[in-house]
């Protein structure tokens, strides 16, 4: 959508850029090899084209439509200036001393000055936060480090008031490297379509110069580079279409769970809500796409309410499209979002009390941005690029560490961090053809209902492990992580019958066995254990023990296996908001609860057995629930068997992708053990292991999700980089006749993950 304050940009008839664009770099201070190796990077990634869309290419085509031909980009020269031979206060007679080292001399070449931390660059957060121009017809760019000096100038990767939508991660870990690739992108933009100062420009008020990256302010771009990099560009004016190229909006994960005095500002600045004529009595005008709806609520007439927002459209309604538990005096954060199956001409979002009861509510702070499929998948490859993967460089040198040029590199991924598994029942014993289907693809399992109460115990007295030790032996064998499910369960039906008939005192001295037997049994075998299962629904245990009964359990099982993660496990609460008992807010309540009282709980477990599942919503609960800190689990994903296969595969990716790509979600874990008469809901395969369409999906995202193998040679510093999914790899090196094999990990990190190897 055009910026509403300038006029379009338009060509003044003068000159562009075109044909090859030589450039010459100075580094003015001690450049770290961080910011090096990202702008070399960006640099080349100008002209290249392999790899996942969008690309920093992709971004360098809008730039060259304005002269309308190629414009390949090579860095020429390079000198560095690393003592500061001017002094740290850069100003444009300063400038205009270094151009002709940065170019050898040569006029065909533009001057880029790269200055360090510590290096004020004049006009630097004084107007523009990048130079470029003409300085006796030199064409040049100068940038500096903005981390300090100009942190306006570092957003989105630093907080900064006024600034609409998320604070994003850089990168490549290192806020003043990807800051000025940003600067310097958006500087090579404006030499390329405005090198002179008369090609295509428009003027704002005060005489404000407004030019391709600066058309779009506050907006940007995720694209990928060379070798698996990642970059954040400004936003470029498309003159093809007269919108921003951005590739869509960086999607903002912030969320509130307490009240407010004062409502926050709009996400995004509002989205389509910006304007205000666009929401007048909560109608919206929409297009099919994924959209986040953010509001802040504040009632009167009651002390608390639960609000839900519902939407309504010519062709379909949605009875909850997200929930806030608002209080009264003060302001409640709602997000919530919904995808149209449908065009629809009129849409209504509508906030009303969830029981039905005439109250006052006020809405501020309303915002609805949309994305289409492609953007938000670019969004969900973004996270995952930044919190699934991380950079890693190999360095091979011989044992008095000189370093080895040509080096053969070949890596490979062998076990991955991110625990993806599903339920396994008794019927996996003995079954080694389904042994081996499973352990192909899971890193991870849970008892489906082998470790139940019910189960272990049948009769009063009569304890029995030996299925579930058969069990625990095939995970042993395995190296597969496993949760354990249940202690207790809450729901009245699924309870050993015998303890309906014992009195309250009877009764607590029988849990109190059960857990003691079940931690005994397997201290430190299980990395989780679902402690109460279901307890947003049903209160069996506090009904016959007291309102403390799940408190007493925590503490017990505490005590019993401190190493392991007690989680409460419950549905409905990403499934759907229509839940009065699950939403969001009441779970988040319910652990605020227990941290109150000091119990151990550290894991919150969601089962997700979906029908039709709202992927915004999805994320907007998630978004709410990681503000507690605490491990995120799927822990029973299925899609229901009222659906065909083919569509429980595709709902069954969307989720997937929801989880994988959120930051806090620490594992998933699939409801698909198989029987002889099929599984609960949803299966993977059939009984002959042959893979029906969900199990096509998980090996399609197990085989994303996973690092190929990587080959290559190692640089003149003898050196080889990539970006690879946390894990585990082997290595293996030739050198000459020498060959070297070894393991490294790739654990989270914010910085490059450096491994050393001698040949």
């Amino acid at each position: 959508m055009e910026d509403e304050v300038t006029p379009p940009i338009t060509n003044h008839r003068g000159h562009t850029l075109a044909g090859q664009l030589n450039i010459g770099i100075l580094w003015y201070g001690p450049i770290t090899n961080v910011q090096r190796k990202s702008i070399l990077s960006f640099f080349r990634s100008l002209n290249t084209n392999a790899g996942p869309q969008p690309q920093v290419s992709s971004w360098w085509k809008v730039v060259e439509s304005y002269g309308g031909g190629r414009i390949p980009v090579k860095v020429v020269n390079q000198v560095s200036d690393p003592n500061y031979s001017l002094g740290k206060v850069l100003i444009k007679d300063f400038i205009k001393m270094l151009l002709p080292k940065a170019t050898a001399g040569k006029s065909n070449t533009v001057a880029v000055i790269i200055a360090t931390k510590g290096v004020t660059v004049q006009d630097m957060c004084a107007g523009s936060c990048a130079q470029h121009g003409l300085i006796e017809n030199q064409v040049y760019v100068a940038v500096g480090d903005p981390e300090e000096e100009c942190p306006e100038c570092a957003w989105p990767f630093l907080k900064t008031p006024g600034k609409p939508g998320p604070v994003v991660r850089p990168p490549s870990g290192d806020v003043g490297a990807d800051a000025m690739v940003k600067l310097l992108a958006g500087g090579l933009a404006g030499v390329v379509t405005n090198p002179f100062g008369d090609g295509f420009y428009s003027t704002a008020r005060g005489d404000v110069t407004v030019e391709a990256s600066t058309k779009c302010p506050d907006t940007f771009a995720a694209v990928n580079g060379e070798k698996l990099s990642k970059f954040v560009l400004p936003a470029i004016w498309n003159p093809a279409t007269s919108t921003c190229w951005t590739h869509g909006p960086l999607y903002d994960s912030t969320a509130y769970t307490k009240c407010k005095m004062q409502p926050e500002e709009p996400l995004y600045g509002g989205g389509i809500f910006k304007n205000e004529s666009h929401f007048v009595g909560g109608s919206i005008t929409n297009n099919i796409a994924t959209n986040y709806v953010n509001v802040w609520v504040r009632i009167g007439g009651s002390s608390f309410a639960m609000i839900r927002a519902s939407l309504e459209t010519d062709k379909e309604a949605y009875e909850c499209i997200g929930t806030v538990l608002a209080k009264s005096g003060c302001w409640s954060f709602l997000k919530g979002g919904f995808v149209l199956d449908w065009p629809s001409n009129l849409s209504t979002i509508l906030f009303q009390n969830a029981d039905g009861k005439d109250i006052n509510i006020d809405v501020a702070s309303q915002s609805l941005q949309p994305f289409t499929k492609q953007e938000w998948r670019v969004n969900q490859h973004y996270i995952i690029n930044t919190r699934r993967k991380r950079a890693v460089t190999v360095h091979v040198s011989d044992s008095n560490g000189n370093i080895f040029q040509g080096a053969a590199i070949n890596i490979e991924q062998i076990s991955k961090d991110f625990p993806i598994g599903s339920a396994i029942a008794k019927t996996i014993l003995g079954n080694l053809p389904y042994q081996n289907w499973f352990v192909k693809r899971f890193n991870a399992a849970v008892f489906e209902n082998e470790l139940k109460w019910y189960a272990t115990e049948f009769e009063q007295g009569k304890v029995n492990y030996t299925i579930p030790d058969q069990m625990m032996q095939f995970v042993r064998a395995n190296k597969i992580i496993a949760r354990g499910h249940n202690i207790f369960w809450e729901d009245p039906k699924y309870t050993p019958a015998w303890i309906h008939n014992l009195t309250s005192i009877q009764l607590q001295s029988a849990v109190n066995s059960r857990i003691k037997s079940l931690m005994r049994q397997y201290k430190e075998e299980f990395i989780h254990w679902d402690v109460s299962n279901e307890r947003l629904h049903f209160d069996f245990y506090e009904q016959r023990l007291g309102p403390n009964a799940s408190l007493h359990f925590f503490e017990t099982a505490h005590k019993s296996d401190p190493l392991a993660t007690l989680f409460m496990n419950d549905f409905n609460v990403v499934e759907t908001c229509s839940d009065a008992n699950s939403t969001v807010d009441a779970y988040i309540s319910r652990i605020r609860d227990m941290q109150k009282s000091d119990v151990f709980m550290g894991g919150i477990g969601l089962e997700g057995h979906f029908t039709k599942p709202n992927p915004p919503l999805i994320r907007a609960i998630l978004d709410k629930l990681a503000t507690l800190g605490l491990p995120i689990w799927l822990t029973e994903i299925d899609i229901s068997k009222t659906l065909d296969k083919d569509t429980q595969a595709i709902y069954l990716e969307e989720v997937l992708r929801e989880g994988f790509s959120h930051p806090s979600v620490n594992g998933i874990m699939l409801w698909t053990a198989l029987h002889s008469k099929g599984c609960y809901q949803m299966c993977l395969t059939d009984n002959d292991f042959k893979n029906l369409p969900a199990g096509d999906v998980v090996d399609k995202l197990l085989e994303e999700w996973q690092t190929g193998l990587v080959e290559g040679t190692t640089d003149s510093h003898g050196s080889y980089s990539f970006y690879g999914f946390l894990g585990e790899y082997r290595i293996n090196v030739k050198y000459g006749k020498r060959t070297v094999n070894s393991t490294f990990s790739l654990c989270k990190g914010e910085e490059t993950r450096h491994f050393t190897i001698t040949v």
